[in-house]
């Protein structure tokens, strides 16, 4: 019984040193199993009970912060011509590659999802590794000597 007590002691120390100080990186809050069994016998159960409490809030996890306050993490401009492709597909696919560079360009300037604006050169650079439109033919063996 006395060993009991001890260790009871021991963890209403603890909880009053967490209570005061706050939650340290690595601490666990003690078993709460010790001071179970004693706390019909004890005077200051009231006490341990608002100990075991304030520890319990303290080693709490935290919520998760909502969604909506998280801001998109921006894209490079590989990943976001790709994507902004998928999204325009059909619309794109109507204009040639140089005026699809152009559209994706002038939107890059407002995007929030994209790192930083991105040139026409550039946007149909990648639209073209892309290969969604075929290549202009140029010197074609058909066409012959002069």
């Amino acid at each position: 019984m006395a060993k009991k007590k001890n260790e009871r002691a021991e963890a209403l120390r603890k909880l009053e040193l967490i209570a005061k100080r706050g939650r340290a990186a690595g601490d666990k809050p003690p078993t709460p199993y010790l001071l179970e069994p004693l706390a019909q016998f004890d005077p200051f159960a009231e006490q341990t009970r608002r100990l075991e409490e304030s520890a319990a809030r303290l080693f709490a996890p935290a919520p998760p912060p909502p969604n909506s306050s998280v801001a998109p993490v921006p894209k490079s401009g590989k990943e976001w011509i790709s994507d902004r492709f998928e999204r325009r597909r059909g619309e794109l696919l109507a204009l040639t590659i140089t005026e699809a560079g152009s559209e994706l360009a002038e939107e890059s300037q407002t995007a929030p999802d994209c790192r930083k604006p991105l040139s026409a050169g550039y946007c149909t650079n990648e639209l073209r590794k892309l290969k969604a439109w075929k290549p202009k033919p140029r010197n074609s063996p058909k066409q012959g000597p002069k």
